[in-house]
């Protein structure tokens, strides 16, 4: 963990844009949401609708972003995280998780997890990300960290579209079939702090009831798009919600270690 160190962490569901460079909730999103953040330590997760590489990505990372795929040498372009349960109808990659590069962090580990039998249309990613303690100024910033110098911290993410029950099609399991599963890999992989999408009031008490070291943050009360923070590690210094023109949202919080 990061004793006392802050960290801004954004978790959003927004619409494909891959052909609208400047109107685009991708645009807004780099132009006029993440710049008035003044924490350096920023993560941005979500289902993005949008493949690495798509303008709207390049827009993203333009504004000061980075993907944890390169890092963690994984080819989006033979991989996908939607449709899982209709591979034939995939996406490919559309659901990421991207840091502020001036930061000076490090993917470390993360991945697509994969299941056999999917628990939603979208697979979950996860990531660990390292920042150094102490920031380095613009004038000697180097992309790599020195491990024995920077006294670094870790905080594991994950974003996952985890589907609204009542929303399964015909031949899908249904969150009564699915719930169990979704329980072990939260506690599997152990996320610092999950940015999900697509989740109910009742799927998120039965998530809360089996793993009670969680607290969820719910900006749009119920109506998806909410934060669950593992606050026996993290303490949650204030949270909120971004609109973001185009009638998307992106919830936040910022957090410092307990």
């Amino acid at each position: 963990t990061i004793d006392g160190v802050a960290i801004a962490f954004y978790s959003l569901h927004i619409c494909s844009s891959r052909d609208r460079e400047k109107t685009g909730h991708a645009y807004k999103l780099a132009n006029e949401v993440l710049p008035k953040e003044n924490e350096e330590r920023v993560i941005v997760v979500g289902d993005f609708n949008n493949n690495i590489g798509d303008i709207a990505m390049n827009t993203i990372e333009k504004a000061g972003f980075k993907a944890t795929w390169e890092e963690l040498k994984i080819d989006v372009s033979k991989e996908y995280t939607y449709n899982a349960f209709d591979p034939k109808k995939n996406l490919g990659v559309i659901d990421h998780i991207l840091y502020k590069s001036s930061a000076g962090a490090k993917t470390t580990d993360g991945g697509i997890i994969e299941l056999k039998k999917p628990l939603s249309d979208h697979k979950a990613i996860w990531a660990e990300i390292v920042f150094p303690r102490e920031l380095k100024k613009a004038a000697d910033f180097q992309e790599n960290i020195d491990p024995k110098t920077s006294k670094p911290g870790e905080v594991r993410v994950m974003s996952w579209n985890i589907l609204y029950k009542g929303w399964e099609k015909k031949g899908h399991a249904s969150w009564k079939e699915r719930s169990a599963s979704a329980v072990q890999i939260l506690a599997k992989y152990r996320p610092d702090v999950v940015g999900l999408q697509e989740e109910s009031k009742e799927q998120i008490n039965y998530i809360r009831k089996a793993l009670s070291e969680y607290t969820y943050l719910d900006p749009y009360k119920n109506k998806g798009g909410g934060l669950l923070i593992r606050t026996k590690a993290w303490r949650v210094i204030k949270s909120g919600k971004i609109a973001i023109p185009g009638r998307r949202q992106a919830s936040w919080s910022l957090l410092e270690s307990t």
